[in-house]
């Protein structure tokens, strides 16, 4: 279920984010006077297009990697792999926990 919470908020964030970056678009060219020009207009819409462009990659990218873990534990316990008496041993399989005596 978490994971889906997880995609459902990337999906709405982009969609909110998109509709307030257009709405700020169109109040921009509608409030400004004829020195600013339609070349000025299309090359701000073209650079904040391409800035959240890139800020959807790199929110996809990392809202993947956070659901990553918890896919692939859902699946162990599932599987019976990682269980109450399982888990020392595969706790010690993990790179950043020292040897118990």
């Amino acid at each position: 279920m978490y994971v889906f919470w997880s995609v459902l908020n990337l999906i709405i964030t982009i969609v909110l984010q998109q509709q307030m970056v257009s709405e700020l678009l169109d109040a921009i060219g509608k409030e400004t006077d004829d020195a600013w020009s339609a070349i000025n207009q299309d090359n701000l819409e073209s650079s904040t297009n391409t800035y959240m462009i890139q800020s959807y990659a790199i929110t996809t990218i990392l809202t993947l990697l956070w659901i990553y873990p918890s896919i692939f534990l859902a699946v162990e316990i599932k599987k019976g792999i990682m269980t109450k008496e399982t888990y020392p041993r595969e706790e010690m399989s993990c790179c950043c926990v020292s040897k118990r005596g």
